[in-house]
């Protein structure tokens, strides 16, 4: 399972309230990390406040970040994940993934004129009320 971060709050100084896909949450003091030429700026607490989620993580506006993993890692965790919860946000990661998958398909043969479909390419069949019909 690939982990990464789908919430952050900034909490003061220099913690942030975390939470990850998997379901964790915790709080990360991430001071004593603020060094060297990209991390450094962080410590004005101004530019630290003005964190962001991206895709995978958090960033700051002077392209600094941390890998998913190492936040998880330093974070003193509040709520951690059991089995089960893992298991069935994966289930939906691959759900959401193949959704994805098949929903940018659809909507490449949908801008395909009916008759002008390329070989190999699969026409949905859709019902009267324009829905996809599942064989």
């Amino acid at each position: 399972m690939v982990l990464y971060v789908t919430a952050v709050e900034y909490l003061g100084d220099y913690q942030l309230k975390l939470q990850f896909n998997n379901g964790a949450e915790g709080i990360v003091d991430l001071e004593s990390e603020l060094y060297g030429e990209v991390f450094e700026p962080l410590r004005d607490k101004c530019l630290f406040k003005a964190v962001f989620l991206t895709s995978r993580t958090i960033e700051w506006p002077n392209g600094a970040d941390f890998a998913p993993e190492f936040l998880y890692e330093s974070a003193e965790l509040t709520v951690v994940p059991t089995q089960a919860q893992t298991q069935i946000r994966a289930e939906d990661m691959l759900w959401e993934a193949t959704y994805a998958q098949n929903r940018e398909r659809l909507i490449t043969l949908a801008d395909v004129p009916r008759g002008e479909v390329t070989p190999g390419a699969v026409q949905p069949a859709c019902d009267e009320r324009g829905e996809f019909n599942v064989e």
